[in-house]
């Protein structure tokens, strides 16, 4: 999913009213349990096989020459 899908996804949500919902996610694939979201969006790389996300901040720390291509969410 692209950012500006998930933008236009929470859009319909503000607009239907639920803009002062907290917002929670899934710890796991099956949804054993829940967590409050704490942290805003993060622009990074992410390579799941080669190192899993990295921070834009932590770029040069890793050695990533390439641009972000990512948010995380949490």
């Amino acid at each position: 999913m692209t950012l500006t899908k998930y933008i236009k996804e929470l859009q319909k949500l503000e607009a239907a009213g639920h803009g002062k919902c907290t917002v929670v996610y899934a710890t796991d694939e099956e949804g054993n349990d829940f967590q409050k979201v704490g942290c805003g969006p993060t622009v990074g790389a992410f390579n799941r096989e080669q190192f899993g996300f990295i921070p834009v901040e932590h770029f040069q720390d890793w050695e990533h020459e390439g641009g972000p291509n990512a948010i995380c969410l949490n």
